[in-house]
This record gives C-alpha cells, sequence and structure tokens, in this order.
C-alpha cells in the first residue's frame, strides 16, 4: 500500500495495532510531509524495527514525469502512473497564490458534452496516493508551495468519492500538506447523492 494514502488516524490506528505508541504516526507524516524525505531509511528518529516493518507494509512511489509545458502563469503537467496509464495536471500562477488543477480518474464516465475528457472512457479512479503525491512532485518541481487544490481535471471526483475524501484529509492536515479546507475546491457535474454526503 502506498503510504501517501494514509490519513494521519489510519496511521494511528496501524501503530497500535503493531504494539506501538501513535505518536509515532504524526513522526512519519512529519518525514513524509515537511521533510519530504523519499525513502522509509532517511526517518532518522525512528528505530530500524520499525523502519523495516513501514516497508514490509507500505511504499513510497510517485508517478512519472512524462511532460511538462510552460506558458503564461501556467504549467502543465502528463504523469504516467505504475499501470502506464496518463493523467494531467495543471499550476496557474494567481495573484492569491498558486492554484492546482488535478485529475481525480483516469478517463471519464460522465459524458459531458463540453468536456473533452468525456472522450476517454473510465479506466479506473486514482488513489488518494496517487493524488497526493502529485503535489509533492509539482512543488518539488517548481520549488513553490500549492495554496490552493482544484479537483477539476480528468475524472468526476464524485464518482470517486471515498478516495477523494481520503486524499482531502490529508492535504488538509496540518501535519500533513496544510492546505485550508476554504482553499480545496471540488467541482463536479452534478452527482446529487454525493453532494449531499459532502455536505453533511
Amino acid at each position: 500500500m502506498d503510504i501517501y494514502g494514509m490519513t494521519l488516524t489510519q496511521l494511528e490506528t496501524y501503530f497500535e495495532n503493531i504494539n506501538e505508541k501513535k505518536f509515532k504516526a504524526s513522526q512519519v507524516y512529519d518525514w513524509l510531509y515537511k521533510k519530504r524525505i523519499t525513502s522509509f531509511e532517511d526517518m532518522s528518529n525512528i528505530k530500524k524495527e520499525i523502519i523495516d516493518k513501514l516497508k514490509e507494509d507500505y511504499k513510497i512511489t510517485f508517478p512519472k514525469l512524462i511532460l511538462r509545458q510552460d506558458g503564461k502563469g501556467v504549467y502543465k503537467y502528463l504523469f504516467e502512473l505504475s499501470d502506464k496509464s496518463n493523467v494531467e495536471a495543471v499550476v496557474m500562477i494567481h495573484d492569491y497564490g498558486i492554484s492546482l488543477c488535478l485529475s481525480t480518474q483516469v478517463g471519464c464516465n460522465m459524458g459531458c458534452a463540453f468536456c473533452e475528457s468525456g472522450r476517454r472512457k473510465k479506466k479506473r479512479s486514482l488513489t488518494p496516493g496517487e493524488m497526493v503525491s502529485q503535489i509533492l512532485l509539482i512543488e518539488k518541481d517548481l520549488d513553490k508551495r500549492i495554496s490552493h487544490i482544484v479537483l477539476m481535471g480528468i475524472g468526476e471526483p464524485f464518482d470517486n468519492y471515498d478516495n477523494v475524501m481520503t486524499f482531502i484529509r490529508i492535504i488538509n492536515d496540518g501535519k500533513g500538506i496544510d492546505i485550508g479546507a476554504r482553499h480545496i475546491t471540488v467541482s463536479t457535474c452534478g452527482i446529487v447523492p454525493k453532494i449531499r454526503q459532502f455536505a453533511g
């Protein structure tokens, strides 16, 4: 399992289940999201036995950057996922901050006539970790902090509801990427039951 797909609460439960103190989860989050390490071995304040257990149960993976196109105040990214599927992300530089438009699925089944994504039938939904790791890669590539997230790329976010909600919890967590809730926008073509669930 991709460790970038784990909420802090889920990691706390994991450590309790292996008879370790749950504060270890905060330590791991600090290494992943504040210090931005890319290897479990770099977590120098965590004992080797726990590092070995983490390596056994989780992996640290990133999509492959295939292409970056630059425009005036815009950066467009093409990523290849582990199954060779491709998704896009777009960074927009605004006077109020840096906004990242992310995809939530490979293709889309909604079929909106105005949307280019609908021409590609849905292959699968993205995992929380696949979405989170794109933010980390893009921040490293630009050497800038993303301040706003817009889920308005390829796919319908509410057709991938559970994964999207986990993703939002991870990036909103103060110990995680720490993007404010009011800086996260979910765009939907109108999946009414999920709109009501989200509002609740």
